[in-house]
């Protein structure tokens, strides 16, 4: 395959920021409809390790989420302000949380023109009994070209063979 395959697809990555709490140094994570509240030490965590590093037990079933469903529903911010929501793939490679979209969807763009993003794993019943796993944060361009070829491999890994038959890559 091509290794300039990652060009037709725009990596973001994740940086977890505060949200709104009751205390402007604490993070607001919740899990499964419960909030628990989580010291940040007076600044953003940057990384997914961080976060594991802060809250190990939440971040393991966030982790075990991603990686059943591979894929998150992001919120994004319209041109005029308004909420957009779509799924996305979602990794964690080498303590990042990194999202894969194509460049010039609508969700690659709104995040281009405002960072801000919002992570939900899908619940898929009521009572959510398997869990749900969100966070806020920013998502700016990947810019780690070592980052940037773990995912595109991974992304290569996991493509159905029969998904790639007959594709031409430029």
């Amino acid at each position: 395959m091509s290794t300039g395959a990652h060009l037709r697809r725009l990596p973001a990555y994740v940086v977890i920021t505060k949200t709104r709490t009751r205390n402007a140094n604490e993070l607001e994570l919740c899990i499964g409809g419960h909030k628990r509240w989580v010291i940040c030490k007076d600044r953003a965590m940057r990384t997914w390790a961080e976060l594991e590093t802060a809250a190990p037990e939440i971040t393991a079933l966030g982790r075990d989420l991603l990686e059943r469903f591979q894929f998150v529903l992001v919120g994004t911010l319209t041109k005029d302000g308004s909420p957009r929501v779509n799924p996305c793939e979602a990794y964690v490679i080498d303590g990042h949380l990194l999202l894969n979209m194509m460049p010039r969807s609508l969700k690659a763009l709104d995040l281009l023109r405002d960072p801000r993003i919002y992570v939900h794993t899908p619940v898929i019943s009521k009572d959510a009994t398997e869990g749900e796993f969100k966070l806020a944060g920013r998502a700016p361009v990947l810019e780690d070209d070592g980052l940037r070829g773990k995912l595109d491999d991974l992304f290569w890994q996991m493509m159905p063979v029969a998904a790639c038959a007959g594709l031409s890559l430029l």
